[in-house]
């Protein structure tokens, strides 16, 4: 982390953000969740990386308002923020070698909304427009009655946890992960 750090200040990078990568309940997230970051593991460059970026600042400021168990405190006390990625006024769509454009994310496929060569940018972007935001639970957990974040955090969060969420998406995806793998 200091090498990429001391490399970008001496190329006079204006602007950089840094954050661990979000957990989300797919094949590679699995794979890499035994990589999610510990509080201890942060805590060293936390300083740093605060003096470097004004993106995120305030959570490197206080690392541990984002850790598992933080997260599950919060959860279990109520203060759970219930802003979602559907809120945001945006629509993902990924587009795909043979161009046919999909709401979703890369390597996670939505509703199609036609193809850029057959049907033209212009309809399939009106398509896209017209069917809305498809949020992360319909993409990753598609048709699932999925339970109370109160719920979740008693039986699958780890109220000694030290992984760092910045997003609480994130913890929650790891919950709903548990509670999938432990079924």
């Amino acid at each position: 982390m200091d090498l990429l750090a001391d490399t970008l200040e001496r190329l006079g990078i204006d602007e950089m953000g840094w954050a661990p990568a979000n957990f989300y309940p797919t094949a590679r997230g699995r794979r890499h969740a035994f990589e999610l970051p510990q509080l201890d593991d942060l805590l060293p460059h936390a300083s740093r990386i605060a003096a470097l970026s004004r993106l995120g600042r305030a959570w490197w400021h206080n690392l541990e308002a984002y850790t598992e168990a933080r997260h599950v405190q919060r959860a279990l006390a109520g203060k759970w923020s219930h802003w979602s990625r559907e809120d945001a006024i945006s629509i993902g769509l990924v587009c795909r070698r043979n161009l046919d454009v999909h709401a979703g994310k890369a390597g996670l496929y939505g509703p199609r909304h036609g193809n850029l060569r057959i049907d033209g940018p212009a309809v399939v972007l009106e398509r896209a427009v017209a069917h809305g935001p498809v949020s992360d639970d319909a993409l990753y957990l598609p048709g699932l009655e999925l339970p109370p974040v109160e719920d979740l955090a008693r039986r699958y969060g780890d109220p000694d946890g030290r992984e760092i969420h910045f997003w609480h998406g994130s913890v929650r995806y790891r919950w709903l992960d548990r509670m999938f793998t432990c079924a």
